[in-house]
């Protein structure tokens, strides 16, 4: 462990050995420093080729150390004096060693400095002194010296023109006072070294600005207690290391917008020395105020300063770096060489705030340093995570409760060959993240390396000159996993559509902070919204801690809204309006934000609304949305509709939501006037609760859990209302009415349909029985780590969720196509499915009762989007028409390998078509009058005429005796009979089609199908 010259903070330092030193010079003496306490043996070679061996010991206590005063107004063992005229500024130092060693006697520091007018680097215009430098004024380069002292034989000797080997260095420098302590300027900055060569272990330099306008020893600081707390605090006191001539005086007023002052001063205070020239005043009202400091002989110097009283967040830690002192979140390190011990402060009144640094990384809470400031090092790399931690002192109107925290994050490398994305002007590929060429090592990072991008200060001066958009070869989209993500360029990390990038230790730079010239970072992050059938860009950061690192983004929304001239008939029995013919002038889109929260003056020249369960128009259905104000907040999972007269791209920024969520749902909703039916029906929308995805990211529908007070289904929005919307259903050959997809939690993965996409528009209710009037909200939580994915239109593919110990083996997909408009249903198998509905297994057909056209499965329970049974052909499907003409059914089956010879049956036109592989089309023609609603049935039969169908029981090896019930598909019971030895069944007065028999008073009541053909 070593410290700097005229320093205190240790660090560790290598120092390899055996070493060679070549003196080019003729001395009686030769010289050499920077070694470590221990044992050494020197080998001394003459020009014959002699040698001899002397060994030698350093002991501790041989070694100088210094010692740093922090006392009396010093910081870092300095204090500055800032004098009225500003002509007279004085420098103290308060540094040294720590106690003279026996090796030296007499003094052996030298002090040294130079002011702005000196223009070249090797000027001699210098004052050299051992006594405080006064009378200083303008720019001032100041420099201290250790001026070593050997021993020769007996007597004390100063190394005068000398050459002295440093065994840190591992080279020789010449050690003469005078060559040593030439300035080096560059960009107005002095570094105390020879010129063109490195930085001496010897010497430390300083800057100091002596000029009115920036002057600024105070630090005067407001803070409130919370938001809603009208008391706050304003601390005045001197910065570290600074002074003024005494006495100064505070004064408190009042103070209009432009800070000026209002009235009478409202407090006062005098200090008298630097000891005392601290002062909090609390129990402050939030507002604006004015502090006028008044020091100097008889009072001639005075200043202002402006404090708006206002909750804030914790400024930007400062960082000391070789350009100086820089505001930062976020700081890099190399650890190649070492690391001397980096100050980071966070710029606060210690009066007012207890502050305390935690090391939070992967997990951990380890607290490192009390106070301010901080020294750290680091020797390992990596990127560290540190949180600042802070308390209301005694001196505040809030003690005790906490002032707020912040982020400040190391990132630290060492000894590897950098690989920073660059990116060139190709107008082709100058931006493609899988071209080799747009990076410095010439190749594209792996699957979990970093993602670093370029700046002058990481790259020698070449800063990313280019975009990254995270796309493979061909331009395709690309799915990565980062370990970091890193970008403090001037350029965006973009995730086109289909593109996904998962971040899963840490992001830096994305804080969209202001920089020390007041000016905003750019963009560094933008995703874009999909098309054409893909998904939106993915971008998941999933480490410990996300949700407290501020990450903003571009994220563009695709608003397919439109305005419209068209009008449809409330067609539903028990409405108020019923018959009533409306006019329709937009078309609508339900979403959620992509951020904790916005501002909806982002969204120009749009009508927005939000949905609220509970509220109803009075005296109509169809009214579930409420206004949203322009500039009004807008939140994160609310549901909100836009409405906009043509499609366009919005570009929306703000900081990504990392938040785990609880969603309350609600069966407030208002009754209705003139609306007839059950209550559930007369209260409009009960226990229909929307919400929007506000992840930028999908949710892994079956990792939901649900209450059993709700329908474990997950229902999606289209694209809008159901006499509004279309969706693309099926090879672009007919649009489909696109109301709500039905997706229960535990068929999602087996249907292909295990995400809400981000900003997606979801719909949860309760169950038929649950839904009835309440103020007891039911809440379901959202984990962003445990329901998160982490790529969109490729769902993961995890073990299917088990019902007692039995997973879905299948579904068949039917899709209803008509010249204008389509809809689409599942039918699920499950071994223990039952025939009424399965919570999490069964989806409501909701808003089918309003469908002039659709496709669905009815039971005694509802109607159903997705039905699951224990057989898959006792399901009904239902298909309703509005309109005579030509539709066509599509069907996709998968995992029913058990059915061999599976096929739709139109009962009506007595037609039979079987699946090619895994797939059907069937074209029918009808009028609306003619259609019977259940005429397609789905069967396991070897038939290929429908006249070969035979009418009977499916099992004909069953011989049935009994009582028994007779129920159509609806679950409608038909009648009863009673059978005796029956194999084959008589027509029983039944109309052609499929019924379900069972069992009266049995313990097992799985049906028998029923078929009758003619």
């Amino acid at each position: 462990m070593i410290t700097d010259f005229g320093d205190d903070h240790e660090y560790q330092k290598t120092i390899n050995f055996p070493q060679t030193i070549d003196f080019t010079k003729s001395n009686s003496h030769y010289n050499i420093g920077d070694l470590p306490a221990g044992d050494y043996v020197f080998t001394l070679k003459d020009r014959c080729g002699r040698t001899s061996d002397q060994g030698i010991r350093i002991e501790d206590d041989n070694l100088m150390t210094y010692k740093l005063r922090r006392d009396h107004g010093y910081g870092e063992g300095v204090l500055v004096e800032y004098s009225c005229d500003n002509q007279s500024n004085k420098v103290n130092f308060g540094f040294g060693t720590a106690q003279d060693k026996h090796l030296f006697s007499w003094s052996t520091l030298l002090y040294g400095y130079v002011t702005k007018t000196v223009k070249s680097s090797t000027s001699n215009n210098w004052t050299y002194s051992s006594d405080k430098p006064s009378d200083l004024k303008d720019e001032v380069y100041f420099g201290i010296s250790y001026y070593p002292t050997i021993i020769n034989g007996a007597s004390v000797q100063a190394i005068t023109d000398q050459e002295v080997y440093s065994a840190i260095a591992k080279e020789t420098r010449t050690y003469s006072p005078y060559e040593v302590m030439n300035i080096h300027k560059n960009d107005g900055t002095a570094s105390w070294k020879p010129v063109d060569q490195p930085d001496p272990y010897w010497a430390k330099s300083y800057k100091f600005v002596f000029k009115p306008s920036e002057v600024n020893a105070f630090d005067v600081t407001g803070a409130s207690c919370d938001v809603n707390a009208k008391k706050g605090n304003i601390s005045v006191s001197l910065q570290s290391g600074k002074t003024v001539t005494m006495p100064a005086t505070y004064e408190l007023y009042k103070a209009d917008e432009s800070g000026n002052p209002q009235g009478s001063a409202i407090k006062t205070y005098k200090a008298n020395s630097t000891e005392h020239a601290n002062v909090v005043w609390n129990n402050l009202e939030k507002g604006i105020y004015a502090v006028k400091i008044v020091y100097g002989s008889e009072g001639s110097c005075n200043m202002k300063k402006v404090v708006d009283l206002t909750t804030a967040e914790l400024p930007q830690v400062i960082v000391k770096t070789p350009k100086g002192y820089e505001m930062k979140d976020n700081v890099y390190i190399d650890i190649t060489d070492g690391m001397k011990p980096l100050q980071v402060s966070l710029p606060v009144s210690n009066h007012v705030y207890d502050v305390a640094w935690y090391d939070i990384t992967n997990g951990k809470n380890e607290l490192k340093q009390k106070g301010n400031n901080i020294y750290v090092t680091f020797t390992e790399p990596g990127t560290y995570t540190y949180q600042i931690r802070t308390m209301f002192t005694n001196n505040t109107s809030c003690s005790g409760d906490s002032g707020g925290e912040r982020l400040v994050k190391f990132v630290v490398t060492r000894n590897e060959q950098k690989n920073y994305w660059m990116g060139s002007t190709d107008e082709n590929n100058g931006d493609n993240f899988s071209v080799a060429s747009n990076w410095t090592a010439n190749k594209v990072p792996t699957e979990g390396e970093d993602i670093v991008f370029a700046t002058e200060e990481n790259n020698n001066g070449h800063a990313a000159v280019n975009d990254c958009r995270l796309t493979g070869t061909e331009r395709l989209p690309l799915n990565f996993t980062a370990t970091n993500l890193v970008n403090e360029s001037q350029k965006a990390m973009v995730i086109p559509q289909g593109s996904a990038l998962y971040v899963k230790t840490s992001t830096v730079g994305f804080e969209h902070q202001k920089d020390n010239n007041g000016k905003y970072a750019p963009v560094r992050l933008k995703i874009e919204a999909g098309s054409n059938g893909k998904a939106n860009g993915t971008f998941v950061a999933r480490y410990q801690g996300v949700e407290k690192d501020k990450i903003y983004a571009e994220v563009q929304m695709n608003v397919l809204t439109k305005a419209v001239n068209e009008t449809w008939k409330d067609n539903l029995t028990g409405s108020p309006t019923f018959g009533r013919t409306f006019h329709i002038n937009s078309t609508d889109q339900f979403f959620g934000i992509p951020f904790a929260e916005m501002s909806a003056a982002q969204f120009p020249k749009s009508r927005l609304y939000v949905y609220d369960e509970a509220h109803n128009a009075k005296k109509m259905f169809y009214r579930k949305f409420i206004n949203v104000a322009k500039g009004e907040t807008m939140h994160a999972f609310k549901a909100y509709s836009i409405r906009l007269d043509e499609p366009r791209t919005m570009p929306l920024r703000g900081y990504l939501n990392y938040n785990d969520v609880t969603l309350k749902l609600t069966r407030e909703a208002a009754k209705v006037e003139g609306a007839t039916g059950e209550e559930s029906f007369v209260r409009w929308g009960l226990g229909q609760n929307l919400f929007g995805n506000s992840f930028t990211a999908p949710i892994k529908i079956s990792s939901i859990t649900m209450p059993d007070d709700l329908e474990k289904t997950v229902y999606l929005y289209n694209t809008g209302s159901g006499k509004d919307w279309t969706a693309t259903l099926s090879n672009k050959d007919a649009k489909g009415a696109g109301t709500y997809t039905a997706i229960p939690i535990n068929m999602a993965a087996r249907l292909d349909m295990n995400e809400i996409p981000s900003m997606q528009g979801f719909l949860l209710k309760y169950t038929k029985d649950k839904t009835v009037y309440s103020t007891t909200p039911t809440e379901v939580k959202l984990s962003y780590s445990g329901n998160v994915m982490t790529t969109a239109s490729l769902p993961q593919r995890a073990k299917a969720y088990e019902m007692e110990n039995n997973q879905p083996t299948g579904f068949v997909k039917l899709v209803l196509l008509g010249e204008k408009t389509g809809d689409q249903m599942w039918l699920c198998e499950s071994e223990n499915a039952t025939e009424g509905f399965d919570n999490g297994w069964d989806g409501s057909k909701l808003g089918g009762e309003m469908m002039p056209t659709a496709i669905y499965s009815t039971t005694k329970d509802g109607i159903w989007q997705v039905n699951t049974t224990n057989d898959i052909t006792k399901a009904n499907i239902t298909v309703r028409v509005s309109e005579p003409g030509t539709y066509c059914i599509k069907a996709t089956k998968k995992g029913l390998e058990q059915y061999e010879n599976l096929k739709l049956v139109d009962c009506q036109s007595r037609i039979i078509t079987p699946f090619d592989a895994d797939t059907l089309s069937y074209s029918f023609a009808t009028d609306v009058k003619s259609m019977n609603q259940n005429r397609f049935v789905l069967m396991n039969t070897s038939a290929t005429m429908f006249e070969d169908i035979k009418t009977g029981i499916d099992l004909q090896s069953e011989t049935l005796t009994g009582d028994f019930h007779i129920y159509d598909l609806a679950g409608a019971l038909v009648k009863d009979v009673s059978l005796s030895n029956e194999r084959t069944f008589r027509k029983l007065g039944l109309a052609p089609g499929v019924y379900i028999v069972v069992k009266k008073d049995s313990i097992d009541k799985t049906g028998r199908k029923l078929i009758i053909t003619d």
